[in-house]
Order: structure tokens, then C-alpha cells, then sequence
């Protein structure tokens, strides 16, 4: 079911059950759950970004993967006085086994939305938004 690669970060200490309730919440809100790739050519990925790399680095702790800046290009922002706000961001991103791991460990303290797209991440199907998936709508 995949390998997890040399160069990938290891959690650096076991989760405790308070750990992984508020894993939940944050990557409720703040988490992506999908694929690289979009498809079946990908494996699993789980992404979260923040203007302050704490939560992120602390989320690495526990589920491994790796904290790193990205800067975020509003194309509104580009060529106007507005342009210096663009700062870049932090992204933590763990795929693979360790994505898949953290997705079957957190699935059921995630809300149906978010345990629809795990599944189709796993399932290696492009995840819908709700308007073209009526159950999700409720």
C-alpha cells in the first residue's frame, strides 16, 4: 500500500488522544484532504496552511511530513500598490502511507464532508463539492 519515502519526516512522538481531537478541529477547518496527482496516478495527501508555521510544525511532530513556506500570488495584487501584501505562507503536507495513516486515524472526528473526501482520496476518485453531490447538501 505504498512506501514511505527516505527523505520523509517521521512523527517525532506518539499522539495523545487530546493531540489527535485537535488535529481534527484544526484540519476540519484549516485541512485539505485529497490527492497528488487528482486521480488514481496520485497517492493521498493531507495539506494545511497558515501565516505562522506553529500549529503546522506541531502537526508534523505527531503526524510526520514536512513544514515548508510557499508564497500564495493573488494575480489581483500583481502590478498595483496592494502588491506587498503578498506574504508567503507555511504548508504542512504529509502523503502517502503517513497521509492515509492520519486520514483512517482522524475519519471518524471528521464531519460527513470531510469523510466523503478521505474516501475518495483513498479511493483514488476525484472528490465533488457538495452542489454535484446532493447527500452531502444536508
Amino acid at each position: 500500500m505504498g512506501v514511505i519515502h527516505s527523505g520523509t519526516a517521521r512523527p517525532a512522538r506518539p499522539a495523545t488522544m487530546y493531540d489527535l481531537h485537535i488535529a481534527a478541529g484544526f484540519l476540519e477547518g484549516e485541512g485539505s484532504f485529497g490527492r497528488t496527482g487528482g486521480g488514481k496516478g496520485g497517492t493521498e495527501r493531507i495539506t494545511a496552511s497558515q501565516a505562522d508555521p506553529e500549529r503546522l510544525v506541531w502537526l508534523s511532530a505527531i503526524f510526520g511530513g514536512s513544514v515548508r513556506p510557499h508564497t500564495f500570488r493573488n494575480k489581483a495584487f500583481m502590478g498595483t500598490k496592494y502588491e506587498h501584501l503578498i506574504k508567503p505562507i507555511w504548508r504542512w503536507e504529509v502523503t502517502g502511507p503517513l497521509a492515509r495513516g492520519v486520514m483512517f486515524t482522524l475519519f471518524t472526528m471528521l464531519s460527513k464532508w470531510r469523510r466523503a473526501q478521505i474516501s475518495d482520496a483513498v479511493r483514488g476518485i476525484a472528490h465533488l463539492r457538495p452542489k454535484y453531490r446532493p447527500a452531502l447538501r444536508k
